[in-house]
Parts: C-alpha cells; sequence; structure tokens
C-alpha cells in the first residue's frame, strides 16, 4: 500500500506542476480501456467523465450514482500512472459534511484532483447560493479553499471583485501563452483604458481598474489563470 499512495503523491505533484506551466489538454477516457488508449496517444494527464461514467452504466448523465462513479474513477486511476482529475459532479450531497465524507472517499482511490459543481439538480433554482457553494468548498477541502480559475483578461476585475467580496486573495497569476500580433488589439485596449478614465474614482478603486488595465493583464495572455486562497 505503500508504494501506491507514493505513485499517488508524485501523481499530484505532477498534476500541480503541469497547472503551473500553463494550459494543457486533460482528455476524457471512460474506462480503463480507453485511459491506456490516451496514455499511449501521449497526454500527461486525464480527467473522469460523469457522461461517460453514466453511459457506460446504461444511465443518464448524472444519473450514475457515487457508489458507480466511485468505482469508474478507481478504475481509470488504476489503469496508468498519468495524474487523474476526478469530475465528481455535485459531491453527491446536499450538505457541506457530506460533501466532505464523499470527497473523502474519492481522494482514496487516488486521483490527483477532482471538480465540484454548484448544481443542485433542481429546475426552480439550478445553482447553490454562493455562500453555500463556498461552504461546501471550505468542508471538502477542510478549511482552506484554493480556486484555480481561468478568465479571458477583460473579465478579471469582475471575478477578483467577487473573489475579494467572499474572502479569497489572488496570490498568483499565471498567463497561458503571450498573444500574438498584440497590435490587433490595441484599438480594444484603448477603449476600455478611455472608459477606465471616465470612471468615478470610487468605482476605479473597487474594481481594479488600473490594473485592468495595464499591458501586463491585457496583452499578457489569452486566457488568465488565477489562483485564489480563502482565508
Amino acid at each position: 500500500m505503500a508504494s501506491a499512495d507514493a505513485s499517488y503523491t508524485e501523481r499530484r505533484r505532477a498534476f500541480r506542476r503541469l497547472h503551473e506551466s500553463g494550459c494543457f489538454v486533460l482528455p476524457n477516457p471512460w474506462d480503463a480501456g480507453s485511459a491506456r488508449y490516451l496514455q499511449r496517444l501521449g497526454f500527461k494527464a486525464l480527467a473522469t467523465t460523469s457522461a461517460g461514467c453514466a453511459w457506460t452504466n446504461g444511465e443518464a448523465d448524472g444519473a450514475a450514482g457515487l457508489d458507480a462513479t466511485l468505482a469508474n474513477i478507481r478504475a481509470i486511476v488504476g489503469a496508468t500512472d498519468l495524474p487523474v482529475n476526478a469530475d465528481f459532479e455535485s459531491g453527491f450531497a446536499a450538505t457541506p459534511e457530506g460533501v466532505a465524507s464523499n470527497v473523502a472517499a474519492c481522494v482514496a482511490t487516488g486521483v490527483a484532483g477532482l471538480s465540484i459543481e454548484d448544481s443542485t439538480g433542481r429546475s426552480d433554482s439550478p445553482l447553490h447560493p454562493l455562500p453555500v457553494a463556498v461552504e461546501r468548498l471550505r468542508a471538502e477541502y477542510d478549511d482552506r479553499v484554493e480556486i484555480a480559475a481561468h478568465v479571458n483578461p477583460i473579465g478579471y476585475s469582475e471575478l477578483r471583485h467577487i473573489l475579494e467580496k467572499n474572502g479569497f486573495e489572488i496570490v498568483k497569476l499565471f498567463r497561458d501563452k503571450p498573444k500574438g500580433r498584440t497590435w490587433l488589439y490595441r484599438p480594444i485596449v484603448a477603449l476600455i483604458r478611455f472608459i477606465a478614465r471616465a470612471t468615478p474614482n470610487k468605482k476605479r478603486d473597487e474594481r481594479w481598474t488600473e490594473e485592468l488595465a495595464s499591458d501586463e493583464i491585457l496583452l499578457g495572455g489569452n486566457t488568465l489563470i488565477i489562483h485564489a486562497v480563502l482565508h
């Protein structure tokens, strides 16, 4: 068992390094065989698919259930030595405590990461309110919540406003790759800066307008990857 634990730890470190290096592709195997095939194609990491799991079991997307999902994740993790991110739907529980318990079971399969959706499964109220969603994440990560958000540079200030309003601190900002032909973006940059100058000072301070209008944000990369931590 010790060797398995060591393997899982190394996979998690490899997955972290992939995130720190920028953007990368995560293909979706639906079983052990497709996982091995994707590794042979040269992919560096994998991500399970809730739809693939459900359809493999003859169920509709979202109807596989916790036990079948864990079995599917376990099979894919065991099929290769690649890091695996788990599509863990909404955690298969409504309460933060239930999510935490189910996440612990998912982590025990050896995954390198997992995603939790904010979906409630109800058409009348499809998303959990933000405070509830934060509490579900807080329980999941034992009071330390980290977010890696991919955002278009133009949406940076809005996302930062939401994160910091809810107790997150942005600790690092990555860019996937420098924009090519930056002269094509100059008219858009000029327009954003014109709007920034016309914005009242209080609103400019609240929305980090000066930072948003900088070349570092607007021309730094096609996608910004924000690493934020909840305190």
